[in-house]
């Protein structure tokens, strides 16, 4: 519990961790497993079956058992799955049939939530009326990208964009950066001191040579670059490419190539830094709970609806926190004419938080903590594992970014239909 009273997240995951229900698919049927060593859950629970398609519930209907014993399965038929594309789950949820002296009739004792189909498409941006070819211009340091309704301008120095402007607004408040560091839980006490050595807070990209290429529909944008520290050998290699179509759609592609020596990323993705307007949230992935890797039984896969103030977990001791495993898109607006939409096939994680990273993990209270000028948002390929680390082992291995190299894809729309 946090001092206030209210339940902390790890409490909810506990609460899950502990359903008195299990369901598992076998065969073309679910199984249920009453976990309870007393009570007839088939009396003591109305149990709810849902198909989501996309994170929205497409169908549900209850489920009625005669009986299921203590410890004892009963088989169900497995609901309907349609044909077309898109991420179906079937979700199991178990609510109290009775008030207790603790729970209220219809309390939520448990769910599961089970992957029937993973098959999300990244649909084709719309756009009204024709659409120009983009002017290129470049110098040393800067592309300079105009199209009918955007101007872009990408750093070679830095290997990404630094100005986004969209329908003459600017979207960004400060240029893109790529970013391996996260401010240190309590779980990471040790571990920290291998990442602050390596030079993971510091890091920066530093791009060696960019090429430009136009296209029949789009333009290319490829640079090399070297992520570094000032104090420290070179952290990994990156190649990115980034496609502007006519329409201002960006697809952005990142190829990684870290060096072997150095310790596991806490993460790997982009640092956006936008209009702090954009302050409402849209996203299909594990919520409405942070979670993370090691650390999702609380939340499911769906569509959820929030606020970047509301998806910051206020810790006594600001450290990383509001994360989202398993994303496949996400949106933020100011829910009148300017909106940031990032979306991939490949799930992604990702954070939106009024604080930085650095804010987090340089105050000690969270009363200290000071919001920033801009909206703070993380898209990555992947965050690490929470684990134990502080009084136990670290994290097991599929829950570290172990991998030595790294690709990560995923598309940008700026401003929305038109």
């Amino acid at each position: 519990m946090y001092p206030d009273r209210t339940p902390h997240t790890g409490l909810k995951e506990y609460k899950n961790v502990i359903r008195p229900i299990r369901a598992r698919i076998e065969g073309q049927s679910i199984l249920l497993e009453n976990m309870l060593d007393f009570l007839d859950a088939a009396e003591t629970f109305d149990i709810v079956c849902e198909v989501l398609k996309n994170g929205e519930s497409i169908r549900s209907k209850n489920i009625v058992l005669e009986s299921m014993k203590p410890h004892e399965t009963c088989e169900i038929p497995l609901m309907e799955i349609p044909q077309e594309q898109g991420v179906y789950h079937v979700k199991i949820s178990y609510y109290y049939r009775n008030a207790g002296e603790f729970i209220a009739q219809g309390d939520c004792a448990g769910f599961d939530e089970l992957c029937m189909k993973d098959d999300y498409q990244i649909a084709e941006r719309q756009y009204k009326g024709n659409l120009s070819d983009i002017a290129v211009a470049e110098d040393e340091k800067y592309v300079y990208l105009k199209g009918s309704n955007f101007n872009y301008v990408y750093n070679k120095h830095t290997g990404s964009f630094s100005n986004l402007y969209y329908n003459g607004q600017e979207y960004l408040n400060t240029p893109i950066l790529y970013n391996i560091w996260r401010a240190p839980t309590d779980n990471d006490c040790q571990v920290k001191k291998k990442w602050e050595a390596a030079g993971y807070p510091s890091a920066l990209n530093h791009g060696l040579h960019t090429n430009v290429a136009r296209e029949k529909e789009c333009i290319t944008i490829t640079t090399s670059s070297l992520l570094a520290a000032p104090h420290v050998q070179t952290i990994a290699e990156i190649n990115s490419t980034w496609e502007v179509e006519k329409n201002g759609r960006i697809k952005v592609k990142i190829e990684l190539q870290k060096n072997e020596i150095m310790p596991d990323f806490p993460r790997f993705g982009l640092r956006f830094f936008l209009q702090k307007p954009l302050e409402y949230v849209t996203y299909q992935g594990y919520g409405p709970y942070e979670s993370y890797s090691d650390k999702h039984q609380a939340s499911y896969y769906g569509r959820f609806d929030s606020t970047v103030e509301h998806m910051h977990e206020d810790y006594i001791k600001p450290q990383e926190n509001g994360s989202h495993f398993h994303s496949n898109y996400l949106m933020l607006s100011d829910r009148k004419n300017k909106k940031v939409e990032i979306q991939s096939q490949r799930p992604f994680s990702f954070q939106t938080s009024y604080y930085t990273q650095e804010e987090l993990a340089g105050k000690k209270h969270n009363y200290e903590l000071e919001p920033a000028a801009q909206v703070i948002v993380c898209v990555d390929y992947k965050m690490g594992g929470i684990g134990t680390n502080s009084c136990g082992p670290e994290p097991d291995l599929i829950y570290q970014i172990t991998e030595p190299k790294i690709e990560f894809e995923f598309v940008i729309d700026i401003g929305g239909e038109e």
